[in-house]
């Protein structure tokens, strides 16, 4: 199964861990620590396509339509717009949004989600309120970014076993509760607020 992760530059190290491999990164860096110019983003894009599954680590707002990066406790800068989504093919590609509000519905903050479905992605999660897990570590690995990506590490495994998203979601929770115990506020949040985006139907979108 082949997975790629897209992050704010601050998580990278966690996202490695999170993932098994390198993500791409929001400023993105190269070997030199030059700063990559716009036009790489599409390039990205574009070979995103043909993975299992893209794992967004982004700033989100509610009320707002774009992601955003991080570098240094900064926010910005613009990450990933709806029509940057919307001019690839993501036919049966997973997307794993670690985004904020991502799926809080709405009709800025449901964009992004809605751009991949429109575009044939098989499934989005994303999380309705704050994506927790960015400040308290997840001990015993170092570098964890917390319950968030814990999260992600027992939904990849599942999909990897051939389980449909919404199975792999489900179990994944259960295995978080269980990693977890005593569950924490943080624990409580994520597994609260992590769903499969609803895909918005041609009466749903025209109500929007």
């Amino acid at each position: 199964m082949k997975v790629v992760a897209y992050c704010g530059l601050d998580w990278a190290r966690a996202m490695r861990s999170a993932i098994g491999g390198v993500p791409v990164t929001c400023p993105p860096l190269r070997s030199g620590g030059d700063w990559l110019g716009s036009e790489w983003l599409s390039t990205f894009l574009r070979l995103a396509t043909l993975c299992d599954v893209l794992v967004l680590n982004l700033h989100g707002y509610a009320g707002q339509a774009n992601y955003y990066g991080q570098r240094d406790r900064a926010v910005g800068p613009t990450a990933l717009t709806p029509q940057d989504v919307l001019e690839h093919d993501w036919s049966k590609v997973t997307v794993f949004c670690e985004v904020c509000y991502s799926a809080a519905g709405g009709q800025a903050s449901n964009e992004i989600p809605q751009a991949f479905y429109n575009r044939g992605a098989r499934a989005v999660i994303g999380s309705t309120t704050t994506a927790y897990g960015r400040v308290r570590p997840t001990p015993p690995i170092p570098g964890f970014d917390g319950e968030a990506d814990r999260l992600l590490q027992f939904f990849l495994a599942r999909l990897r076993r051939k389980e449909p998203p919404d199975v792999a979601l489900r179990k994944a929770k259960r295995w978080l509760r269980l990693w977890s115990w005593p569950l924490d506020a943080d624990d409580r949040a994520t597994l609260e607020s992590f769903e499969i985006i609803k895909k918005l139907g041609v009466k749903d979108a025209e109500e929007h």
